[in-house]
């Protein structure tokens, strides 16, 4: 972590060298958003506990809430599968990481095995409109193919600047399907 960042959130994004881009051994530029320490994304699980509870009132069931703290403190959970060691468990002592990304085409199944699986579960409780989500899924997969194996960024900031821009986008895609899509329940 560098000086730079103040708790779970990175005051500027910097590359980190040493990650392989592609099999021809070149560096794969990464920003470093500030998962940071364990102890930030039970934090970061706790905030959306609260944002979740308030959006949606005070009858939220608690499962409902549990799976929202999971799913945030999964995030944590996965950087230590794909991170190099560089991942602090408190204040920056003691650095973990599995480095799946050191194989990188290893680390492009599971990041694809885990964003097809969840649409096939999304999928589960959707009547119509399933050709544009898969769509939309390819086009995702698309996208994280060429992050994996493209050309890095010129600088840090346009690497954020790409990555928030895609993220805005890619949730509000998401956000108007959900809304315009009809969702029934699944029978398991």
């Amino acid at each position: 972590m560098s000086r730079r960042m103040r708790g779970p959130i990175a005051l500027r994004p910097r590359l980190s060298p040493g990650v392989p881009l592609s099999v021809t051994g070149e560096c794969r530029p990464t920003v470093r958003y500030g998962t940071g320490p364990v102890k930030a994304a039970i934090l970061w699980a706790m905030v959306a506990v609260v944002a979740y509870r308030l959006w949606r009132g005070p009858q939220t069931e608690a499962r409902a809430a549990l799976l929202v703290a999971v799913a945030v403190f999964s995030h944590w959970v996965l950087d230590f599968v794909v991170h190099r060691p560089d991942l602090p468990l408190y204040d920056n002592t003691a650095k973990v990481g599995l480095g799946l990304w050191n194989r990188p085409v290893l680390a492009l199944g599971l990041e694809a095995a885990l964003l097809l699986g969840s649409m096939a579960l999304y999928l589960r409780g959707q009547r119509r409109g399933r050709g544009g989500l898969i769509i939309f899924g390819l086009v995702m997969l698309g996208i994280h193919v060429l992050a994996f194996f493209g050309p890095p960024p010129p600088s840090a900031r346009v690497a954020a600047v790409t990555a928030l821009v895609a993220y805005v986008g890619l949730a509000g895609i998401i956000a108007w399907w959900e809304h315009h899509g009809t969702v029934v329940p699944s029978v398991a």
